[in-house]
């Protein structure tokens, strides 16, 4: 798929406008240009279908939609989407639309000739609601970061480790030590409460009651041995009773 990348900055709002009119595809606009400058029209369309095309190859965050077009109602463009990822302010002649309106969750509704202030305020829902869009997704972008890290104490320090970035952990009773791509350390959790972190980490095998590694940073097995050679010449051993299943598990 296509992207528009280089129209809009980041908290800029992306649009088009689609109406039958010209006349009225142009007064918007200009209004929009000249009173609404979070809002980068992309584009202006006559008909829905020429609309729902260009939907479909770029990224838009709002449909300035007038409701009555000669070859479909402005409505109809829930019809052509598995799903709407875009806002919809109508934009219509007729009040009778408004209910319509609501029922498909359009952010706002225009009457025409459009009314500045109005215009505003519907700008005003839409910046609002990029921000709280922007707002759920750092949240989940913060959340999947500490997903994806290790808190750990080390020597009275607070120390977070990338989980990818540890090559194996040696449990020493009731700590552990970490080896990772630059650095080892001792930590004070013990073995059980490590596995326990890395419980949702497919990366991570047990091999033994003392070695949880990383599977990615296996260099060589030895099975006559039962040692595993890892990233940074780190030597585990596997334990009799997880040899079959970790040997299976590596295609051995």
């Amino acid at each position: 798929m296509n992207r528009i990348s280089s129209f809009a900055g980041m908290d800029t709002i992306r649009a088009i406008i689609v109406d039958d009119e010209a006349s009225a595809r142009e007064n918007l606009s200009l209004l929009v240009n000249r009173f609404c400058p979070q809002i980068e029209v992309l584009g202006c369309f006559n008909l829905l279908h020429k609309a729902v095309h260009f939907l479909k190859q770029n990224e838009v965050d709002v449909v300035f939609l007038d409701v009555e077009m000669p070859e479909n109602a402005g409505y109809e463009i829930v019809d052509y989407f598995d799903e709407i990822n875009f806002d919809i302010v109508f934009c219509t002649a007729y009040d009778k639309y408004a209910i319509k309106a609501f029922e498909l969750s359009a952010i706002d509704y225009l009457l025409k000739p459009v009314e500045i202030d109005r215009l505003k305020q519907a700008a005003q829902k839409l910046q609002e609601r990029q921000l709280h869009r922007m707002s759920i997704e750092q949240i989940g972008q913060i959340n999947s970061s500490f997903r994806n890290t290790l808190k750990l104490m080390d020597k009275g320090e607070r120390v977070f480790v990338k989980k990818t970035d540890i090559i194996a952990i040696e449990g020493q009773a009731a700590y552990s030590k970490i080896y990772t791509t630059e650095r080892s350390f001792t930590a004070s959790k013990n073995m059980a409460q490590l596995e326990e972190e890395f419980a949702e980490d497919s990366f991570f095998y047990r091999v033994q009651k003392s070695w949880l590694i990383n599977l990615n940073c296996i260099e060589k097995v030895n099975k006559s041995e039962r040692t595993v050679m890892l990233t940074s010449g780190i030597e585990a051993r596997v334990s009799r009773q997880k040899a079959r299943e970790f040997y299976s598990l590596l295609n051995l």
